[in-house]
């Protein structure tokens, strides 16, 4: 006898394994979303707590703003304070700079044969205007403020004769630069 098997079975296994093909990818999917909702979990916490390193950091920067606005005030109280005292330094030596170039004329210029009339100074020049008994005494003069520490590029202005009561002197005007010797350029090497 012939059994003839009438049951779609090949349509059964081909359903089984579609259900199984579905079910399968339907739960890979789920597979997947949980994962991926368990990493955007991870990143979502990773993210707040960086944004909370981040609002911390910028409220100590912000806590800091105070003295750096300090620093930078006292920098700038500093600067004042430095420029004053150069000043200050400036017109201490300007000022004993005057007196040591008084006191060098006086000492360079030869009693009873050079007299001094007036002696002005502006800036780094100065002005001598003065009798002398002759020529000799007034380029022996001026040597000496060449050769001086306080005086360079002496150079005769003029020079007349004047009669006074019954005597004849030489009329001078001599005008040179002032050089400190602190100031002066001394040349390298040796």
């Amino acid at each position: 006898m012939i059994t003839i098997n009438l049951l779609p079975v090949k349509q059964i296994q081909r359903r089984l394994k579609a259900r199984n093909t579905v079910i399968t990818f339907v739960a890979s999917l789920v597979a997947l979303f949980v994962v991926l909702g368990g990493v955007a979990v991870v990143q979502q916490g990773r993210a707040d707590r960086l944004k909370a390193t981040i609002a911390a950091l910028q409220a100590e920067k912000d806590s800091y703003k105070s003295t750096l606005a300090e620093i930078e005030k006292l920098k700038k109280d500093r600067e004042v304070l430095e420029k004053k005292l150069s000043v200050i330094a400036k017109l201490r030596s300007d000022s004993q700079l005057t007196v040591r170039l008084l006191d060098e004329v006086a000492n360079l210029t030869p009693p009873n044969k050079l007299w001094l009339i007036s002696l002005g100074q502006q800036g780094g020049k100065m002005a001598l205007q003065g009798m002398a008994l002759d020529d000799a005494i007034i380029a022996r003069y001026m040597e000496a403020l060449a050769a001086s520490d306080y005086f360079a590029d002496v150079e005769l202005v003029n020079t007349s004769q004047q009669v006074v009561g019954t005597q004849k002197f030489k009329a001078f005007s001599l005008n040179c630069n002032i050089t400190p010797p602190e100031k002066k350029s001394t040349p390298s090497g040796g």
